[in-house]
């Protein structure tokens, strides 16, 4: 890899710093060829940060600009163990992302009922 300038080098020095953290939230669908309009999902949000606080932030961020609005984080850690500990496949692809993207979000097909 080859960095230009100061500004990408910090940036590189920031990503390689980032951690990898997962939050597990529900969301409403605003905008998904996917899910219908206006139903609620759990969602699993994988993102990259320097800390948890800031995390929090960017996987509301990363929802919102995936099409999800109303969300509300249930629950967040990080992931201190690797890749290798996330055993399924479909979650741990959403990981890899975070880690080459900034974030990755994993939407579960079931919709929520209204009262759950």
């Amino acid at each position: 890899m080859m960095i230009h300038n100061e500004a990408e080098y910090i940036s590189e020095e920031i990503k390689m710093a980032a951690r990898l953290f997962v939050f597990l939230a529900e969301g409403t669908v605003t905008d998904s060829a996917d899910f219908r309009l206006g139903s609620r999902h759990h969602l699993m949000i994988f993102v990259t940060a320097l800390s948890l606080k800031h995390a929090k932030t960017q996987a509301l961020s990363a929802a919102f600009e995936d099409g999800w609005s109303h969300t509300e984080i249930k629950k967040g850690f990080e992931i201190e163990a690797g890749l290798h500990s996330i055993v399924h496949e479909t979650p741990r692809d959403a990981a890899r992302e975070a880690l080459r993207e900034g974030s990755g979000i994993v939407a579960y097909e079931d919709e929520i009922a209204p009262n759950g």
